[in-house]
């Protein structure tokens, strides 16, 4: 087919070929379509990962509010002298890390969150462009058979 010698029209029918060629590689090549399920898959990671940190912020709620309990008893038992200064210290101390650990854990759930939006908007930017080009090629192909037609029109004209 390509060896075919169409007089003015050879140069479109040649491009037509070389845009058929890049479109059909393009449908078929797997480099892009892997990238936009690795994609998917690592957002499906994260989403599953934001679940686990909501679930560990409720459980850390908790241990907050069990060792603010605590802290409170024993401040009262210190401030009444039945507890020395040093366990005292100790249930401040405890009290302290548990409120550090559940805004830790805060952190890491909208570390997530954002990694998340990073990802989709990645995954965003790769099917679109996945999809420009093929339209492009579409396009391209389109207009090669149009100008093809309306050539082939005029050479037919042309003969007659």
């Amino acid at each position: 087919v390509q060896s075919l010698t169409l007089g003015d029209i050879q140069s479109t029918y040649n491009s037509l070929i070389t845009s058929y060629s890049s479109y059909y590689k393009l449908k078929e090549e797997t480099y892009q379509k892997e990238k936009i399920a690795l994609l998917e898959e690592q957002i499906e990671y994260y989403k599953n990962l934001e679940w686990i940190t909501q679930k560990q912020i409720i459980l850390k709620k908790s241990e907050v509010k069990n060792a603010e309990e605590d802290f409170t008893v024993n401040e009262k038992l210190f401030k009444k002298g039945y507890t020395a200064k040093f366990d005292f210290h100790k249930e401040i101390e405890a009290y302290n890390n548990k409120k550090q650990e559940l805004e830790n854990i805060k952190k890491t759930y909208f570390q997530n969150k954002i990694t998340i939006k990073q990802l989709q908007d990645a995954l965003l930017e790769k099917k679109y462009t996945y999809e420009s080009n093929l339209i492009t090629h579409e396009n391209q192909i389109n207009t090669q058979i149009s100008t093809i037609k309306i050539s082939y029109k005029n050479m037919k004209k042309q003969l007659l």
